[in-house]
């Protein structure tokens, strides 16, 4: 990025006269900015035209939390193109790994008790660099075996996940319907991608989110997520559980969770989740239902 392209992006969103741009993060599909300007500091993610709507899901997953006024999120300002290159602006906010869990558990209890009509979403969005995709049922374990774990074992198989881990997976799904004999959940609003790496907190210790994945499914798919990632404290699960209690069959059908969640990082980057995948399979055989 030159300073021409970093005054295009100023204009465009109103954000002043460019005194500096330092590079945070780079990622394969996009980068992280911090901008300062005239008016103030800014947090900005870049890309190539090509991965724009990667931005664009990025950007209304953040305004569909905000509009709930449960979870924190930075405030979405602006969004466009250069010549060259996607951009998405957003509030700039001063984050810690450290914080207040309790409350973290309490405000995403209340963020699942925003239901929608149907499992999905309204487009197609990403789960870090993966597209998830969307098409909205009323029936979540089909929603769930179509919509989620299938593309994403399909992709594994290409990319060389060990074909008794296919096998394993495939007759996983085969019987998917029976996680969900005595347990029918509401389609509750996502977050999608709760690790503790998505997650910051403010001076005060409110907590903020951040590259969310957001759909309508069961809410407990964010709990899963969190558990597989670690760095989440009892704090957190004793709010969630006192302000929106889960259902006694959890701990079965969390192994369809994660699962999606390892398949999608075996996806994006190999290695050790092949081997992580391997223990969920081996552990799900030892307390099948």
């Amino acid at each position: 990025m030159n300073f021409s392209e970093w005054q295009q992006i100023s204009h465009a969103a109103q954000l002043g006269n460019v005194e500096n741009a330092r590079a945070l993060k780079t990622e394969e599909n996009h980068n992280s900015w911090q901008l300062i300007t005239d008016k103030g500091v800014y947090f900005v993610q870049t890309t190539f035209k090509r991965h724009a709507p990667f931005l664009m899901a990025q950007a209304g997953n953040l305004t569909a939390i905000a509009q709930t006024q449960t979870l924190g999120c930075p405030n979405v300002i602006a969004q466009g193109q250069t010549t060259k290159t996607a951009w998405l602006v957003l509030e700039w906010l001063s984050l810690h790994n450290t914080g207040n869990q309790q409350l973290l558990g309490q405000q995403l209890a209340a963020l699942h008790h925003h239901t929608g009509k149907q499992f999905g979403w309204q487009e197609t969005n990403f789960i870090e660099q993966s597209i998830q995709y969307n098409h909205q049922l009323d029936d979540w374990a089909a929603f769930y075996r179509a919509q989620r774990l299938l593309p994403q074992l399909r992709r594994a198989s290409e990319n060389g996940l060990a074909q008794t881990a296919v096998i394993d997976i495939e007759h996983l799904l085969e019987r998917i319907d029976d996680f969900f004999v005595d347990y029918q959940p509401v389609p509750s609003l996502l977050h999608g991608n709760l690790s503790i790496t998505n997650i910051g907190f403010l001076d005060d210790g409110v907590p903020v989110v951040f590259n969310a994945a957001c759909s309508y499914g069961d809410r407990e798919m964010d709990i899963a997520m969190s558990e597989l990632s670690g760095g989440f404290s009892a704090d957190f699960y004793s709010a969630y559980q006192a302000a929106y209690p889960l259902d006694r069959g959890y701990e079965q059908r969390k192994v369809l969770y994660q699962l999606y969640a390892l398949l999608n990082a075996f996806n994006q980057f190999g290695g050790e989740y092949a081997q992580q995948i391997k223990m969920l399979l081996t552990l799900k055989k030892t307390h099948s239902l």
